[in-house]
């Protein structure tokens, strides 16, 4: 930053660390040095005098206005008795007395959201030149995705002249880490099945700002139906100093759903968020950000209306803040791609009869049903069942091994497969049954 008053001989120039744009964030230091130089000198000596230049403008009174946000505090100067200015003018031999006063002055603004520092020089029969260092720090309060402007005005008399200093980027929270379990650990890495759950941890990172923030969770829709839905959450942890305005750990998320489906699939809940609202990290001795960790379980379900074996989609988690504008931005995001399995094997198996008072010879009649449901896809290969009764009062009388399936005229149609080489270890405690396909 340069600035002149030319016809007075005033000029300014400016020095900033960090660089205008950097990113900033809690207790982080910013430096403003200015240098002043007036040399009002016409390049002609006073009359009967050998060393005294005659000045443009005996006296002179700068004012030097700085405005910044007030998450910005001044660190130094902490008062006026730290400036002084260099009298350049050799005064010995004149016949006047120079005089150079510097003050300074942290006063309200009457801006809402700014403070001022202001710098005055008054300067009787003299040039000078004089040095402002001024270290802002910046506060926790600072919202994240905020812009910090820095500017000035320096007037003398009625000349005001405005100048851009530097603007600086507050830190945004981010880093979202996503990892997961599956209640199946059998299914493959990224595939599920029916009522298959699937646990959902994941953690994000918050420099020494605030921000109003918003974790949100999205199961797929394939083709506007929605075979899964979430069925918990909770937040985890804050790591130390991390402080949330509206959830503290083990608080849930609000579940809903979508607008493109809400009419149809009324019970899905395929959308979880939690709204932190105001989220500070006040932990100044740490380089480290703070983390927020949560976790969050889905279930796959079986309705024959949305569950479709080899489809995929993603499972998207977007962290939000809102912007001090009162707009929401997206500061990370990720997803996860999953793929619908073919679906379990459903079984039931169950008795016929009371359950009380048998004697001996009596017969009970057991039946364990193996289905392959309507919404496979695909034939299940190698099944295996294995039934014995554990009680030495119960011995296998008779058995009956019909394989079932339905005929394009939508009849049942059974095979009795007693005797044949699906069954195996026969005894009177059970047998094993074999399938291939």
């Amino acid at each position: 930053m340069a600035l002149t008053f030319g016809d007075l001989g005033l000029s300014l120039t400016s020095g900033i660390s960090p660089l205008p744009l950097a990113t900033v964030q809690g207790n982080d230091l910013i430096n403003l040095t200015f240098h002043f130089n007036y040399n009002g000198t016409k390049d002609v000596l006073l009359e009967n005098s050998t060393a005294c230049q005659e000045l443009n403008k005996t006296s002179v009174f700068l004012n030097f206005v700085i405005t910044f946000p007030v998450v910005l505090e001044i660190v130094y100067p902490a008062n006026a008795s730290n400036y002084s200015g260099n009298i350049d003018t050799d005064f010995l031999n004149c016949s006047f007395s120079p005089s150079l006063e510097i003050d300074l002055q942290n006063v309200p603004s009457g801006i809402p959201g700014a403070d001022i520092l202001t710098f005055h020089v008054l300067s009787q029969n003299l040039s000078w030149t004089a040095t402002l260092s001024v270290w802002l720090k910046v506060l926790n309060s600072a919202r994240a995705g905020s812009l910090l402007n820095i500017t000035a005005n320096a007037t003398i008399g009625n000349d005001t002249k405005s100048v851009y200093i530097a603007s600086f980027k507050t830190a945004l929270p981010g880093n979202l880490q996503f990892s997961f379990t599956t209640s199946i650990p059998q299914t493959p890495s990224l595939g599920l099945t029916s009522d298959e759950r699937v646990t959902l941890s994941v953690s994000f990172e918050i420099p020494r700002i605030t921000a109003d923030l918003i974790l949100m969770f999205m199961l797929p829709t394939f083709a506007l139906s929605t075979p899964m839905k979430f069925i918990s959450g909770y937040v985890k942890s804050f790591s130390h100093g991390v402080i949330s305005q509206r959830l503290v750990v083990h608080d849930i998320p609000i579940f809903g759903i979508t607008n493109s489906i809400v009419k149809k699939f009324r019970e899905s809940l395929n959308i979880a968020r939690f709204f932190f609202g105001d989220t500070v990290n006040n932990e100044a001795n740490s380089p480290m950000n703070g983390v927020v960790t949560v976790e969050v379980t889905a279930m796959v379900e079986s309705s024959q209306s949305l569950y479709v074996p080899g489809t995929r989609d993603k499972i998207l988690c977007a962290l939000n803040y809102i912007s001090p504008s009162g707009l929401s931005y997206v500061a990370a995001e990720k997803e996860l791609t999953i793929e619908l399995e073919e679906p379990l094997l459903e079984y039931q198996f169950f008795k016929q009869g009371s359950d009380c008072c048998y004697e001996g010879l009596d017969q009970v009649a057991f039946t364990f049903e193996v289905k392959n449901p309507n919404i496979s896809t695909a034939p299940a290969l190698n099944v295996s069942v294995d039934i014995h009764f554990s009680s030495p009062h119960i011995a296998v009388y008779n058995i009956s091994i019909l394989l079932c399936g339905i005929s394009e005229s939508n009849e049942r149609m059974c095979v009795d497969l007693n005797g044949t080489e699906v069954m195996t270890n026969y005894s009177p405690s059970g047998f094993n049954m074999n399938l291939r396909r």
